[in-house]
Parts: C-alpha cells; structure tokens; sequence
C-alpha cells in the first residue's frame, strides 16, 4: 500500500494535468497545500466525479497515454 501512495503522491501534477485535460470543469485543489492534503482533495475529485477508479484510469490512459501511477522521471 505505501507503494502506491507514494507514487500517487509523486504523480500528483501529472494526474491534475490528466484531470485538466479530462475536463476543464473540474475545481483542483490550490497548489498551496501540502501533498497529503493535495493527494486527498484529487481522490474525492476522483470519487465523485467518476463512478469507479476503473473508469478514471481508463479515461486516464486515453487521455495522457499513460498510467496515473506510472513512473516519471
């Protein structure tokens, strides 16, 4: 689990860019916050915007062509 809390937290810019292009309706939490907060904020986006994590990771990847929990460097 800390595994893919830590990518998660990693990738957070890289999913607002993917929730950007998604859709420009959607309200990102402030660049201000720290990560934990940030990381929370986009999760409930997540929950309420999309009805299973498995249709905003597929929207995700056809989106961005890539994973939200892929390896950046």
């Amino acid at each position: 689990m800390y595994f893919y809390t830590k990518r998660f937290k990693d990738n957070l810019n890289f999913i607002e860019y993917g929730l950007r292009q998604i859709s420009d309706s959607i309200t990102l939490p402030p660049a201000g916050l720290e990560k934990r907060e940030r990381a929370r904020e986009i999760l409930g986006i997540v929950k309420t915007r999309f009805p299973s994590i498995h249709t905003f990771s597929q929207r995700f990847f056809d989106t961005c062509r890539k994973s939200f929990l892929t390896l950046l460097k």
